[in-house]
């Protein structure tokens, strides 16, 4: 089977690619140049208004995403949508207990940090 092209072992349905997504430019160029494989693609997309059909992918992750968005709820409902039945998304925010826990958020691109209950109440709502 290892000889097999990747094609075939997957059945040519796109498991074994992956990509990425970012509303900065500059970040999907140095991307680009920097992770090159030929399974990998870079795209720039607004997160809240993702340019994929529903049921698109299996997995769907956002690492330090959500913290960033105006509308928090549009992202998580866009991530429903793209992501097939029984997919999985993995997201992460930083506690607002630890990073912020008495004012705005210290960081300046932060809009909007979490506390777990918060973040927790965000998901199930969805």
């Amino acid at each position: 089977m290892r000889d097999e092209p990747k094609e075939k072992r997957t059945g040519g349905d796109g498991r074994d690619r992956a990509g990425g997504v970012d509303v900065d430019p500059e970040a999907i160029e140095y991307s680009k140049a920097h992770y090159r494989r030929p399974n990998l693609r870079f795209l720039l997309m607004d997160c809240e208004a993702l340019g994929f059909p529903a049921s698109s992918f299996d997995v769907v992750c956002g690492f330090e995403v959500i913290e960033h968005l105006s509308h928090a709820g549009k992202y998580l409902d866009e991530i429903r949508r793209i992501l097939k039945r029984g997919g999985l998304a993995i997201l992460s925010t930083p506690n607002k207990m630890l990073s912020s826990p008495h004012a705005a958020p210290s960081n300046p691109h932060h809009v909007q940090e979490f506390d777990y209950k918060t973040f927790a109440a965000i998901l199930a709502e969805r």
